[in-house]
């Protein structure tokens, strides 16, 4: 962001960042938890897939919590975050916040996927950051076109390593 747009518009992508890591990382604990109960039900030839989806459940639980509140009153949550000076990033908490929800999905995935032995999903990833990164370079004539990259590709991503092919 900081290469395609101006001072202040990577400062307005700054400051709803910051709104973004909250729920990204309220939920970010989940995969600590659930890994070794994973692997333990795994090694005894036990179906784990319950488990993934109670953890699935949790993340959006605690990030989508953060995701109602936050878009329920973005102005004040900016101000809180990054001052009165970024007050103008508001209309982009909604959806930039909801990239990160995914984004909590996807790293809750990524882990549980990785503690059971299945790398299925691994190129299937690799192609959504390469499309994600080529959709910013072409699409990149306002903020909303970024938000909306990353909001469709953690998507993609997310359903990629929960239920893609072989998954499940």
């Amino acid at each position: 962001v900081k290469h395609y747009f101006s001072a202040y518009e990577a400062g307005l992508y700054a400051a709803v960042n910051l709104t973004g890591k909250v729920v990204l990382f309220l939920g970010s604990f989940v995969p600590a938890v659930i890994l070794p109960k994973a692997v333990s039900k795994r090694l005894r030839g036990e179906n784990s897939a319950a488990l993934l989806a109670q953890a699935v459940g949790v993340t959006i639980l605690l990030s989508g919590s953060a995701l109602v509140l936050f878009s329920a009153m973005p102005g004040p949550i900016v101000r809180i975050f990054a001052g009165h000076q970024f007050v103008a990033a508001a209309p982009y908490v909604m959806q930039y916040d909801a990239a990160m929800c995914l984004l909590a999905l996807v790293t809750l995935a990524v882990n549980y996927r990785i503690g059971i032995h299945q790398f299925y999903f691994l190129p299937w990833l690799g192609a959504v950051l390469a499309c994600e990164i080529i959709a910013i370079v072409l699409w990149h004539q306002s903020l909303w076109e970024v938000i909306h990259v990353l909001l469709i590709g953690n998507g993609v991503a997310s359903a990629l390593c929960l239920w893609g092919p072989n998954g499940a």
